[in-house]
């Protein structure tokens, strides 16, 4: 489930969206496309695209878009269109230059291209640490309570009285 954003509060309005809805033209938008573009959506945002977009088109159709500029200044654009007929299409652009076009009527394979664009976007070489504090391999060692294993749920046997624990 999705938190509500004013991008998630645009994907289900646009089930109210009426025939003739953009001056004379436009069809409603079935709630199959809409789910998808949800769904679309919540994977823009488990990658960390959160600057996101959506848009109505008058096929029935809905973009969804999301926006990344890195620090450096490079501009990533990512464009997903769910079709009424089920099928999406994919675009990534780096600096309005298009890197990555995809259509399919998986919306797996659609995911898995969001996700090699945050790959892009966020890889480990370019953010890792290069060194640690930790020096040497006592420092992972680990800290031991000094209470004892107890059975049970430990806070559920410390605070039962002692008249019910003695029954």
């Amino acid at each position: 489930m999705s938190l509500q954003t004013r991008t998630l509060s645009k994907l289900l309005d646009f089930s109210a969206l009426p025939i003739g809805w953009h001056y004379g033209n436009g069809i409603p938008i079935n709630k199959r496309v809409i789910d998808s573009a949800i769904d679309i959506y919540n994977a823009f945002l488990l990658v960390g695209l959160s600057r996101n977009d959506a848009f109505p088109g008058v096929g029935g159709e809905v973009l969804v878009t999301a926006y990344y500029r890195k620090p450096s200044g490079t501009d990533h654009y990512v464009a997903v269109i769910a079709e009424q007929d089920g099928s999406f299409s994919f675009r990534y652009e780096i600096d309005s230059q298009e890197i990555t076009y995809i259509q399919s009527d998986n919306v797996r394979t659609i995911k898995l291209a969001i996700y090699n664009v945050a790959g892009q976007i966020w890889s480990i070489s370019g953010s890792s640490t290069q060194k640690t504090l930790i020096s040497t391999v006592d420092a992972l060692a680990t800290w031991r309570l000094s209470a004892p294993q107890m059975e049970g749920c430990p806070s559920s046997i410390e605070f039962v009285p002692m008249e019910l624990a003695a029954a």
